[in-house]
Formats: C-alpha cells, structure tokens, sequence
C-alpha cells in the first residue's frame, strides 16, 4: 500500500513543475506626457501558463500613503499589498501573461511589469499601451529574466 501511494504522489509531483512563489509585484509607468494614473485604479491578475491553475488578482492595487503609478515611475507592491497573489505559486515561473481591468477615468500607459519571484528571478511582460475608461486587456508579452535557459 504505501508502495502505491509513494508512486501515486511522485506522479502527481511530476505533472507540475517545481513551483515557484510570488515575492513582488513591479510595475513601471511609461515616462510620456500624462502616463501616469491619479484618479483611475487598476486591477491586474497574473495569468499562469498552466491552465488547469487558477490566476490570482490584485484589486485596485495600492501602496497606502504613497503616489502610485506616476509619470516614469516604478512602483513595487509586496506583501499584503499583493492581496491574493501573496504567495502565490506558480510552475516553472511559467506566467503567460497579465489581465488589466481599468476602473474610472484617469488613463494609464504601462510601460512593464515584473512577477518577482522568491529568488529574485522574475518575469518580465513589456506593454506600452494605454488603458483608460473600464478596458479589461490582456498583456502576452511576457519572458523570464533569470535562473537559467530564458
């Protein structure tokens, strides 16, 4: 019996990859003329590359006390800023991508953002776009930065 549960478990630990916890959340915003974002609020969720997990979601991510998202800007969001993202775990540093969802009208245009993951490798998704008035958009251009064969 104890045979067929060891192999039951190695099998299951082989499905997924060696997971990797979220440490940090980074984000920069472009330095263009009005880039930044007073009065809007974003909510992103990490997309991972394994379908059958579920994503994680920071809503109307913050920084209590200070001046998020401003005009070339990297702002850092940790600990219980990262809401449901804080420790999240993911295989591999497999991240496919990153959902926005903009809340009022203040328009936004990121420029990158890193998953930072426990041991300093991270993942980078490149944007440059604008996001305004509720758009809901997803970010794929994503790659590691890191810890090996990127």
């Amino acid at each position: 019996m104890f045979r067929l549960l060891l192999t039951v478990a190695l099998l299951a630990a082989s499905a997924h990859g060696v997971r990797r916890m979220v440490a940090s959340m980074e984000i920069k915003t472009a330095d263009d003329f009005l880039a930044g974002m007073t009065l809007g609020q974003i909510d992103i969720d990490i997309l991972p590359m394994d379908t059958r997990d579920l994503p994680c979601e920071m809503n109307h991510l913050d920084n209590p006390f200070t001046n998020d998202f401003e005009d070339g800007q990297i702002d850092i969001f940790e600990g219980l800023a990262l809401q449901d993202c804080r420790r999240y775990n993911v295989d591999d540093y497999e991240v496919y991508g990153l959902k926005l969802e903009h809340h009022n009208y203040d328009g936004w245009k990121p420029e990158w953002f890193r998953v930072v993951f426990e041991d300093g490798v991270f993942v980078q998704c490149d944007d440059g776009q604008w996001i305004d008035n509720n758009e809901v958009r997803n970010v794929t251009t994503c790659y590691r930065v890191g810890g090996g064969d990127n």
